[in-house]
C-alpha cells in the first residue's frame, strides 16, 4: 500500500461522536421528563429513555470505533448498519421497559424516538464532515461536468 492511499484512510471521530450523543440522549431525557410533568406524570417517564438508550449508544460506538480505518466515503455504510442494529435494539429495550415498569406511552416514547432521531442526525453529520474534510476538491480553473 502506497503512502498516498494510505494517509486517505480516516477513522471516525468516537470521542466527539460519542460525547455528542450521550448529549443528546440526556438532553431528549430530561425534555421528556419534562413534558411528563405537564403531562400529570413524572419525571421518571423521560429518564427511562437513558436506560434504553444508553447501552444501545454504547455498544454502537464501541462497534464503530473498533472498525478499521477507511476512506472517508466508505463510512457511510457501516455507520446506516450500526444505525440501524442500535435502533431496533433501544426499541426491543424500550419495550420491555412499558411493560416492565409502566412509565406513560406518550411521553417515554415520544422521547426515544426523538433521541433515535437526533442521534442518526448527528451520525450521519459525522460522516458528511468525514467526507467533506478528506474530499478533494476540483481546481478552480476546471469547470464542474454538467454546468
Amino acid at each position: 500500500m502506497s503512502n498516498e492511499s494510505s494517509s486517505s484512510l480516516v477513522k471516525l471521530p468516537i470521542t466527539k461522536l460519542g460525547a455528542a450523543v450521550v448529549l443528546a440522549c440526556l438532553l431528549c431525557a430530561f425534555a421528556g421528563g419534562a413534558i411528563g410533568t405537564t403531562q400529570g406524570g413524572s419525571m421518571r417517564d423521560g429518564l427511562l429513555t437513558l436506560i434504553a438508550m444508553i447501552p444501545s449508544v454504547g455498544l454502537s460506538l464501541l462497534v464503530l470505533g473498533a472498525l478499521p480505518a477507511r476512506l472517508a466515503g466508505a463510512w457511510a455504510v457501516p455507520v446506516l448498519g450500526v444505525s440501524m442494529v442500535r435502533s431496533m435494539m433501544a426499541l426491543a429495550i424500550g419495550i420491555a421497559i412499558h411493560f416492565t415498569m409502566e412509565p406513560s406511552k406518550f411521553v417515554f416514547f415520544l422521547s426515544l424516538l426523538a433521541a433515535l432521531l437526533i442521534v442518526m442526525v448527528i451520525e450521519v453529520a459525522s460522516v458528511l464532515s468525514l467526507v467533506h474534510e478528506h474530499t478533494l476538491e476540483a481546481p478552480s480553473g476546471v469547470a464542474a461536468e454538467g454546468v
